[in-house]
């Protein structure tokens, strides 16, 4: 089979699985999600942000229907974003409550995951946080507030001025907002809608079809990948590399005989295929999460 031809594939495991619409229909909860959206009356509605909320639903109903779409942008917000883009992707109910919530008071839970979020970031310019270039790349004032305010609740050390024009760069890619696998753990932990699974690899097998095995029930798996300048051209594992934490959405790994195989990393508000020999997969998965059944 032709690398096209695998990659023509990959994309329609992708569409079918992770848009979440089998058979040509939305899914259930998709719906419901998208219900809730079209209810909330945001006429004359107040928040303590500054922003439009009639835009951010118009964004919020965009991301319900399309998880992807979640954009961190040039930003140093990639554990974040993948988090919430996860819970978008397999709760979409609990991300619009979330959402809401968020916007309408400035404090909200995921799951048992409460966020509350500081003075100083609600009264950040929101409106003008973003350029023209950031939104010619698809970010969005919805999707920075919402990665932001997780950002923002973890941090008890440091004070900002966030009124400035450019306080997003001085905040995203702050040390006292920084994220790692491990806030990862501790937050996907809290919602106590995920439980953590061990990656156990079968020594019979190849790492591609170990981890196919493992995944059973289209978990996530979570992988660091590396970059060299484009951001968006994912590499194999070296040292010198700066790190960046995607999600890998797993339907199949698709094969490429003889070495190689095809994975989907979901970042940059796109999905971006990536083919890799399995030493370079499995130097790159960190761990991955299975929704738990009594959440």
């Amino acid at each position: 089979m032709s690398t096209l031809s695998t990659v023509a594939i990959q994309l329609a495991d992708f569409l079918r699985n992770e848009i979440l619409i089998p058979f040509g229909e939305m899914s259930s909860d998709r719906k419901l999600a998208l219900d809730i959206l079209d209810k909330w009356d945001v006429h004359d509605l107040k928040t303590p942000f500054q922003v439009n909320i009639a835009q951010l639903k118009i964004r919020l109903k965009k991301l319900v229907e399309n998880p992807t779409l979640l954009n961190q942008g040039p930003f140093g917000i990639c554990a974040t974003e993948v988090f919430l883009y996860v819970i978008l992707k397999d709760y979409p109910g609990k991300f619009v409550r979330y959402a809401i919530d968020m916007i309408e008071s400035g404090s909200a839970h995921i799951g048992n995951l409460y966020i509350k979020t500081s003075t100083a970031f609600r009264n950040a310019k929101f409106e003008l946080a973003l350029n023209a270039e950031m939104v010619s790349k698809g970010m969005d004032v919805c999707d920075i507030l919402l990665i932001g305010a997780i950002r923002d609740s973890t941090n008890k050390l440091y004070s900002y001025d966030l009124t400035k024009d450019n306080w997003l760069m001085e905040f995203f890619d702050s040390k006292s907002h920084s994220a790692n696998n491990e806030d990862l753990d501790i937050w996907f932990n809290e919602t106590k809608l995920y439980k953590p699974l061990t990656f156990i690899e079968n020594k019979n097998l190849s790492i591609a079809d170990s981890i196919n095995l493992s995944c059973k029930n289209n978990e996530t798996i979570l992988v660091m990948i590396y970059t060299a300048g484009n951001m968006q051209k994912p590499l194999e594992f070296t040292n010198d590399k700066g790190k960046h934490i995607c999600a890998l959405y797993i339907n199949k790994i698709i094969k490429i005989p003889p070495d190689k195989c095809s994975i989907s990393l979901v970042s940059w508000g796109k999905t971006i295929v990536q083919n890799m020999t399995e030493k370079g997969l499995k130097e790159c998965v960190l761990g991955y999460f299975e929704v738990n059944s009594k959440g």
